[in-house]
């Protein structure tokens, strides 16, 4: 029985192979489509070079540091600093200290704190001006980023005049 099963399938194999060789020479592949031949005139070429924009990107393949003008790294800082004035406002406790920002979005406020007028203090605190106004904006001290800043003005002793007081005893 094993003998008549294998001469079966060796028939079957013999079958589907000619069926196979006789649907191939049906087949004739010519020049036409994206099938190159013989025919067909599919040689490449170049049709157009690469941008100047492109060719900036791989002009320092190869070399030891990149190429990266003043304009590129300046917007990478700000990018940077926008991410992280973001995630700083995301992370206080209680939101947004002062009321005059809570309305604004943190995408927008993190933009106006990184592009807007900044100064810094005495004490090395930094301050920056959102909307007119003036805030702490260090996103590393979480105490008092985004407070409103007050000027502490200290009064200061008057000196007597050497004509004496104004007020007088009597």
């Amino acid at each position: 029985m094993a003998v008549a099963v294998k001469e079966t399938a060796d028939q079957w194999e013999a079958e589907r192979d000619a069926v196979r060789v006789a649907d191939e020479e049906k087949i004739a592949v010519t020049g036409t489509g994206m099938v190159p031949s013989d025919d067909g005139a599919h040689k490449m070429r170049l049709t157009e070079t690469a941008s100047a924009e492109t060719a900036k990107l791989w002009s320092d393949v190869g070399t030891e540091e990149s190429i990266v003008d003043d304009a590129e790294k300046e917007a990478l800082r700000k990018e940077t600093e926008k991410r992280k004035v973001q995630s700083a406002i995301q992370a206080l406790p209680y939101g947004i200290p002062a009321p005059a920002l809570r309305h604004i979005q943190p995408q927008m406020l993190a933009e106006e704190i990184a592009t807007g007028p900044k100064n810094e203090l005495p004490d090395g605190s930094v301050i920056v001006s959102i909307r007119g106004k003036w805030y702490y904006g260090d996103p590393e001290n979480s105490s008092n980023f985004l407070t409103p800043y007050v000027e502490k003005v200290e009064a200061k002793p008057s000196e007597p005049s050497a004509e004496g007081s104004e007020w007088e005893e009597a």
